[in-house]
């Protein structure tokens, strides 16, 4: 299910989603009203945990957790790696660093979620 902001974008979507293989993912993100700025991985023997994963500066690292094993750990500023990446290209006059393919795609999915 999603929901349009009055100005078009998208400002709700929750989405399940099974892919080949058996995988399954769930999906929440809103943009209009409070929430938990977090993002959690969950495998079949892991999981990672990254808070403030779309407004960085983090103030916390994000964590690997395993079953049978001590947390650890990492730096996942996706964020920042990715506009560098955008901006570097731009500078080059290069291909951007995702396929514009994939930003459609992406839309698309977004579309079915609305029912669109």
């Amino acid at each position: 299910v999603g929901r349009l902001a009055a100005t078009g974008v998208d400002a709700a979507t929750a989405l399940s989603l099974r892919f080949p293989g058996g995988a399954t993912a769930g999906l929440h993100a809103a943009l209009d009203v409070a929430s938990v700025d977090e993002l959690t991985v969950v495998g079949s023997h892991a999981w990672a945990r990254l808070p403030r994963a779309f407004a960085p500066p983090r103030d916390e690292p994000a964590v690997l957790e395993r079953s049978h094993a001590a947390p650890a750990a990492f730096d996942a500023d996706g964020v920042t790696r990715t506009l560098q990446r955008f901006a570097s290209a731009v500078a080059e006059g290069a291909a951007p660093p995702l396929p514009i393919a994939d930003a459609i795609a992406t839309a698309e999915v977004l579309d079915r979620a609305r029912g669109g």
